[in-house]
């Protein structure tokens, strides 16, 4: 359910954002997770920030990250 880099997550997280607000004056935000994915990912995300960070400061080089979805970001 969860899908590529929780594409699929994060779609059924629109879809149901876009049910729970269609009539409400305040907007209420909705978070769909499973297995605890979104903070798995948010720590391998972490991790590997710091590993890349290392590297460039001892290579001197850059390095571009895969795109991210604007949560990710």
């Amino acid at each position: 359910i969860i899908g590529r880099r929780g594409e699929t997550l994060d779609s059924i997280q629109f879809l149901a954002g876009l049910v729970v607000n269609k009539n409400n004056e305040i907007y209420k935000k909705v978070i769909v997770d499973t297995e605890n994915y979104r903070e798995k990912r948010k720590q391998t995300l972490v991790n590997l920030a710091n590993r890349l960070a290392k590297k460039v400061s001892r290579t001197g080089k850059n390095h571009t990250f895969e795109p991210m979805n604007p949560y990710e970001r």
